[in-house]
Parts: structure tokens; C-alpha cells; sequence
């Protein structure tokens, strides 16, 4: 199963998100964006700018490749490293 790559960015965004116990109106104001924006970006209801993904990064105080990262799946057996385009992306 592929997983996109906005399908990826919208579960990292979340999960790191709500990981610092931030609502959407706390990334949107670190990150220079409206709160709407940060809505849709984890609804994957918008393709977002490499500016716009870097400066939610910085927000998050993480790589950009960190918000592209795939889940571990326990028992999958499957490595970035077996996924072309996602090792691509991680580069």
C-alpha cells in the first residue's frame, strides 16, 4: 500500500502537533499561517508550498523530512528504504 505524500504530511503534522499539546490556532500563529490553512493542510485538503512546509517545520522544530516520515508498522517488514519515492523525498 502507498502512502501519498500529503496523506503523510497531514498524519505528521497532527500527530506532532497534538503531541505538544498545541491547537491548530498555536501551530498556525508560530508558523506565519491562519488557522484555517492548518486545518485543511491535516484535512489533506490543500497541496502546500515547500515554503509553507518548511515554515511548519521550523514551527515544529523539526526536519522536513521528519513531517514526510512514514509510520512505523509493527510486523510490516517494510523500510523507507523499500519506498523509492519516499526515500526520494527523505534525501
Amino acid at each position: 500500500m502507498t502512502i501519498s505524500a500529503i496523506e503523510l504530511l497531514s498524519t505528521n503534522l497532527t500527530r506532532l502537533r497534538e503531541a505538544r499539546g498545541w491547537t491548530q490556532d498555536d501551530l498556525a500563529h508560530k508558523a506565519g499561517l491562519h488557522r484555517a490553512y492548518v486545518g485543511h493542510l491535516e484535512q489533506k485538503a490543500r497541496n502546500p508550498s515547500l515554503d509553507v512546509v518548511e515554515c511548519v517545520a521550523a514551527a515544529l522544530e523539526v526536519t522536513m523530512a521528519e513531517l514526510f516520515k512514514e509510520p512505523d508498522v509493527p510486523g510490516s517488514g517494510r523500510q523507507v528504504e523499500d519506498r523509492p519515492k519516499i526515500k526520494k523525498l527523505l534525501k
